[in-house]
């Protein structure tokens, strides 16, 4: 089946490709029924024939203040954020984008699934969205008002991971897992056989593996399996990677600094030497 391309014009006006990607991306990492965002967030006004790249995501999300957080809404109070900002945003950035999962019905104002079900409007369902916009943010009323309700005012934003940085991570972490490591890979990379990888045998074994994979993409690798920050994979770490919100040693300020230092965007490709370029 033909997949549309992928692109984040007009993403104050309409579905969008890129910001759909963006929000279920999201989806994956928080495990939750919905994600929702402002269009506003995505800058680069770009279409992508071949796919984005990892430093696109950059370039699309460039505003550091893009924290998110995952709360409770009823179906009845996500159709109604989505009529607000159908009727009373479009053409600004604060219209809203949401995941492949929900369904909106923008000529009959009502919405239709959420995570692909059809929709029970009294039903309770988790849904990841900017904090910002439960502040204030566009001035989206039932956002707001929920944002009363929860004091989200109040809550520190300093744990809370960026848009960007969410779904870096995802596609690392996806790609990682299609490329289909296992526990004998595990122990060819253990080259001491004490029970731990340590960076140093993790790049040698991607770069005998995988001759054209770029430092860039082991490092992003090397850094979102170590979960604990100890320099060092263990079994479980190199074969099961976490996806879901947890703590690692790896920041997304290493995460932005290793692509900023990127000349050129990794490239497709599926011999794992190269980050596969992103599609929906």
């Amino acid at each position: 089946m033909h997949k549309p391309m992928l692109s984040s014009r007009e993403v104050r006006n309409g579905k969008n490709t890129v910001a759909q990607l963006f929000a279920c991306k999201v989806r994956t990492y928080y495990q939750s029924d919905a994600c929702i965002f402002n269009g506003g967030k995505i800058r680069n006004n770009c279409e992508y024939p071949r796919g984005l790249t990892l430093v696109d995501v950059q370039s699309e999300l460039p505003f550091r203040d893009n924290f998110m957080y995952r709360i409770n809404m009823t179906g009845a109070e996500i159709e109604d954020a989505l009529i607000f900002s159908e009727t009373r945003k479009k053409g600004t950035g604060g219209y809203l984008q949401y995941d492949k999962g929900v369904t909106f019905d923008a000529k009959y104002q009502k919405l239709v699934t959420v995570k692909g079900e059809r929709v029970d409007l009294s039903r309770s369902y988790s849904v990841a969205l900017p904090i910002a916009l439960l502040n204030g943010m566009d001035d989206i009323a039932p956002l707001k008002r929920i944002g009363e309700r929860l004091k989200s005012k109040s809550l520190s934003v300093t744990n809370l991971p960026r848009l960007q940085d969410i779904v870096t991570k995802v596609c690392v972490l996806e790609r990682w897992s299609e490329m289909n490591l296992l526990l004998k890979d595990f122990q060819a990379a253990d080259t001491d056989k004490d029970g731990i990888v340590t960076k140093e045998e993790f790049e040698i074994f991607l770069n005998k593996r995988y001759p054209d994979i770029t430092d860039c993409m082991v490092e992003l690798f090397f850094g979102y399996l170590d979960i604990n920050g100890s320099d060092g994979l263990t079994v479980e770490e190199f074969t099961t990677p976490q996806v879901t919100p947890l703590m690692t040693g790896f920041t997304p300020t290493d995460a932005a600094s290793i692509l900023a230092n990127r000349s050129r965007a990794p490239s497709c490709g599926r011999n794992g030497g190269e980050m596969k370029l992103l599609q929906l």
